[in-house]
């Protein structure tokens, strides 16, 4: 498989637009292996093959050169038949913040929209993701010291 492409909408940054989903499962494909046709998303993160990586913060982004690989992990997840549809907002640099603190990239929203609980900190968007698209099956995060996204998305 080639490298992905971009396919923003509506700008360049990170926080920009993005669109591209397929079909769960294309007409006449035989499978390809026990994931075929489920959808994932990953933390901003992770290495995937002709993007570049923000790790949520646009200075990052702009220095940051496209992939010349995707990461092992993901690979394997696409290899079986998992359909890859982008990366996810996280807190600057992988680290907690309120919305109110983040200035580079905006918060996600949180589908509870309790008034109580942020969908921001360094897995948040990968929680606030999961709980608000049912075009996705599964999404990949990280994990520090704190089991904080979970926590606080609900």
């Amino acid at each position: 498989m080639g490298p992905f492409d971009n396919l923003r909408v509506s700008g360049g940054y990170p926080a920009s637009l993005s669109v591209a989903v397929p079909s769960r499962k294309l007409p006449g494909c035989s499978l390809k292996g026990p994931l075929d046709g489920l959808r994932f998303a990953v933390k901003d993160i992770f290495e995937i093959e002709g993007l570049r990586v923000s790790a949520g913060d646009r200075a990052f982004y702009d220095v940051a050169k496209p992939s010349h690989s995707t990461a092992p992990a993901l690979r394997r997840l696409i290899d079986v038949g998992a359909h890859l549809l982008g990366t996810m907002k996280l807190g600057s640099l992988i680290a907690k913040e309120e919305p109110t603190e983040s200035a580079d990239i905006h918060a996600p929203f949180n589908a509870r929209a309790d008034g109580y609980q942020s969908a921001w900190s360094s897995s948040g968007g990968s929680g606030a993701a999961i709980g608000a698209y049912d075009r996705l099956d599964f999404t990949l995060g990280s994990d520090s010291k704190k089991r904080s996204p979970s926590l606080r998305g609900g």
